[in-house]
């Protein structure tokens, strides 16, 4: 193995021997501090390079104990880049820990200096193209994150960025929200797709119709939402409930993945989202999809 190049980015790196047989620890500013088998490594260092940002994210978001052949193979084929208001607030939790209350910084130093160098990793980015997209388009511009200097030289996360970080604390939740139309005829896709799919990611699914309560309903849905580690959406029979519940959880940064009968006519708002389209006779498709996406996202619960 190259001593100086990290087998998953390919860029520079601190490459040793771990003390065990074929095990080996790296330390890469883009991918951090791992641990990875000899086999693994080979793999890694063979996949096509427009997969390697994509990987390299997996693993800082998806952190293993040693990274196995697997654990790569699963990235290359099955993460995905997640929503814009994920990688907004991915981006900003690595922000927060690099500059405090009041501290200023640049987009240029995110760019130039080795030790912002994960900022790619974090914010899912491909390239210096994205972290510029992110930066100013995102952070800056579309969701006000970041407050830059009157010349625009420099910035500091704002308080609408940090009140948006203080919703992410319950990211130790283990709780997936589900919201969906609670007729008859979705019975077998709620207990053969998100049921099955929320707990084989190593979640605990949850629908306001099962919760025991004696809280006004709209009050309740607040709270558990709030509770919640990341939230189901789905949008077959148009439910207008089901629209307000994933509004909410975007407000609060929670994930959201989307789902809808396949044929479903989806609001002009959300059909930008990348949503799951299931058939009735295909129930296992959408049961896989749905757990890939949550763990491609999210890691494996507890």
């Amino acid at each position: 193995m190259n001593t100086d190049i990290c087998p998953i980015c390919h860029g520079n790196a601190k490459v040793v021997e771990h003390g065990m047989r074929n095990l080996y620890a790296v330390d890469c500013s883009r991918c951090e501090q791992y641990e990875i088998s000899n086999s693994a490594a080979a793999v890694a260092d063979a996949m096509p390079d427009d997969k390697r940002w994509l990987v390299s994210a997996w693993i800082v978001h998806n952190p293993q104990r040693v990274v196995d052949s697997g654990h790569i193979e699963f990235a290359r084929q099955k993460a995905q880049q997640p929503s814009l208001g994920q990688r907004a607030l991915a981006a900003m939790k690595y922000l927060a820990v690099h500059f405090p209350p009041g501290q200023f910084f640049s987009l240029n130093e995110l760019i130039t200096k080795p030790e912002y160098r994960a900022f790619l990793a974090y914010s899912w980015t491909k390239d210096i193209r994205e972290v510029q997209f992110v930066f100013t388009q995102l952070l800056v511009g579309e969701f006000g994150y970041l407050s830059p200097t009157q010349n625009g030289s420099s910035c500091l996360i704002s308080a609408k960025g940090w009140l948006a970080l203080e919703g992410q604390k319950n990211s130790a939740s283990t709780i997936g929200f589900i919201a969906m139309w609670f007729d008859e005829s979705m019975r077998q896709f709620h207990d053969f797709v998100v049921d099955p799919a929320i707990r084989q990611s190593g979640y605990e699914p949850l629908r306001i119709d099962n919760k025991e309560h004696t809280n006004k309903i709209d009050d309740e849905i607040v709270a558990s939402i709030r509770a919640s580690r990341f939230v189901v959406a789905d949008y077959t029979g148009g439910r207008g409930g089901v629209y307000y519940e994933a509004g909410f959880a975007h407000g609060l940064g929670l994930p959201v993945f989307f789902m809808a009968r396949d044929g479903e006519a989806l609001h002009f708002d959300i059909r930008q989202y990348n949503t799951i389209f299931w058939k009735t006779e295909d129930l296992a498709d959408a049961r896989d999809r749905l757990k890939n996406r949550i763990l491609a996202t999210l890691g494996r619960g507890p």
